[in-house]
């Protein structure tokens, strides 16, 4: 992944908002909608890491789906044969592990740009968790 597709957002559990553009040291950083948001005004990435419980940390995947809306992990996609999970593999560095949360919890390791691409964001498990039901 190279430097420009290293990115970060932070869900505020108490809020309920996604902030975008995290990693920076910023003063403002960026709703879904791309707005400004001055809300965290002087916060830094590692202000949005050390406060782990109010906010929660996912990094972009490197890959948009095939709507060209950048994917992160926590998202959730539609694939032809089901809704699907993005989450991180911790036993493999680097790769993305989509698990199929509609079965009986198949999992399907995903390691080229061809599959990402063929999938279409539906929502993320913090804003939309009746889509993981």
């Amino acid at each position: 992944m190279n430097r420009e597709n290293i990115k970060f957002r932070a869900f505020n559990k108490e809020d309920k908002m996604m902030l975008y553009n995290i990693q920076g040291d910023s003063s403002m950083h960026q709703d879904a909608q791309g707005n400004e948001y001055d809300g965290y005004q002087g916060w830094n990435f590692s202000d949005f890491l050390m406060d782990v419980d109010r906010i929660e940390v996912t990094q972009y995947v490197g890959q948009k789906d095939k709507k060209e809306v950048e994917l992160y992990i926590g998202d959730i996609v539609k694939v032809q044969d089901g809704i699907w999970e993005l989450q991180l593999n911790d036993l493999e560095d680097g790769v993305v592990l989509i698990n199929d949360v509609k079965s009986e919890g198949s999992v399907e390791f995903i390691d080229n740009v061809y599959c990402l691409r063929e999938t279409e964001k539906i929502g993320n498990r913090f804003q939309n968790p009746e889509l993981l039901n």
